[in-house]
């Protein structure tokens, strides 16, 4: 359904006349009203016969607008856009004045990275639109997957570990929410929520916008303009910035040239683990059965996380790899026998059987690098971290034949 509704979509708005109800024109967007004067949204009916009412689409960068079969407003309700200048698209180019640094010891690529913090959004933001396909990190197929892929749209601006936002929906997209209240972070307005109907929008989903690249460098209204709290947002008005003064560059291209660089770096630091394994092996006790090497790991794909950081006017992309490996040794059985207990006795569930005695060996290796891209698309700044690595060593047991199904023991 999403592929014959971007297949169907065609060029061109459709300029309609705003309507006046009483002394205010109103909107009607996807059964919201708004008034001129950009007051809080409340619930409408669709008008009845004659077509619907909007106001004329006018932009100072108007994107390419396709028709999608429903009344949407592109000019935010806040006001028009400020004019942006385009700017000679720039390709993805490492800074002659580039800073390199190396971080050999840290804590881990959980403390590298901020997780579930979601500051509150103003009414307008800046930031990165990426599909969440780019969360494996290796150029991604985000448009020609199955409809239930979780491949949409996630928002990335600040210090934050992304936004869910969602987009007005006649029922398209992913997870389509009818009449959908979200928070505002002013309680004091219209009750503190926001209500429309929305969805998750995928990089295959049609779309007024231009969106269809797994990211993209966007400027949005949240919320009608009224800025938003916690994970979730509606993206009623936006435009695309790629190629603009905000940022030269393509967001798309300079997530693949750096994904491309920590590639080329693998066998580099798959080299320092295969080291560092072999100096953990010989510390411990007891030692494993065999040599602890890189291949116990197994291929673990890179990830990314991604955000623009509004202050700098710089894209902060952190890449790393975390895999986990086992290897276990056979040291024995046990066997723990039926308890008979009377009934009416206390007594506690307790296992019986004969079980296999392994002592494990659990294997984790981390290695991780942060870029920072300027908004002229040129590689600024990268660091990296030496590849790190833990061995933890465990007791454990395995039925060893068909169990009684536990017998009751005092």
């Amino acid at each position: 359904m999403i592929a014959a509704m971007l297949r169907s979509a065609t060029r061109g708005p459709t300029p309609r006349r705003a309507r006046r109800l009483g002394s205010s024109p109103l909107v009607i967007v996807l059964g919201v009203s708004v008034s001129a004067g950009c007051r809080a949204p409340r619930e409408v009916s669709p008008p009845n016969g004659g077509g619907s009412a909007t106001t004329t689409i006018t932009t100072n960068n108007p994107p390419p607008v396709a028709d999608v079969g429903f009344e949407l407003r592109l000019e935010p309700h806040a006001g028009p856009w400020a004019p942006l200048d385009p700017v000679e698209p720039r390709p993805f180019a490492v800074a002659p004045q580039l800073e390199t640094e190396v971080v050999e010891t840290w804590t881990g690529v959980d403390s590298l990275y901020p997780r579930w913090v979601t500051p509150d959004l103003p009414g307008r933001a800046v930031g990165l639109l990426l599909s969440t396909a780019w969360w494996a990190a290796a150029p991604p197929n985000c448009r020609d997957r199955p409809p239930e892929d979780r491949v949409e749209y996630r928002f990335a601006h600040g210090k934050t570990s992304g936004y869910a936002l969602y987009f007005p929906s006649d029922g398209r997209g992913f997870n389509f929410l009818p009449a959908w209240s979200v928070q505002l972070p002013f309680r004091e307005i219209e009750g503190g929520a926001f209500r429309i109907d929305a969805a998750m929008y995928r990089p295959d989903t049609a779309n007024p916008w231009g969106l269809e690249t797994c990211a993209h460098m966007v400027e949005l209204e949240v919320n009608h303009g009224r800025g938003g709290t916690g994970i979730h947002f509606i993206a009623t008005a936006l435009r695309i910035v790629d190629g603009t003064e905000r940022f030269a560059g393509s967001a798309q291209g300079v997530l693949e040239a750096l994904s491309a660089r920590f590639a080329a770096d693998r066998e580099g630091r798959r080299a320092v683990i295969d080291a560092a394994l072999r100096q953990r092996a010989r510390d411990l006790n007891p030692p494993p059965p065999e040599p602890l090497t890189p291949a116990l790991l197994g291929d673990a794909p890179p990830q990314m996380v991604a955000t623009w950081d509004h202050a700098r006017s710089e894209l902060d992309v952190l890449l790393f790899e975390r895999a986990t490996g086992e290897l276990s040794a056979h040291r024995g059985r046990q066997t723990i026998p039926p308890v008979d207990c009377p009934p009416g006795a206390p007594c506690a569930y307790r296992e019986s059987g004969t079980f296999d005695l392994f002592t494990v060996w659990t294997i984790t290796a981390e290695a991780a690098a942060r870029y920072r891209v300027d908004h002229q698309a040129h590689l600024v700044r990268e660091t990296h971290f030496t590849p790190r690595v833990s061995v933890h060593v465990r007791d454990d047991s395995r039925p060893a034949a068909p169990t009684n199904g536990g017998t009751i023991a005092r």
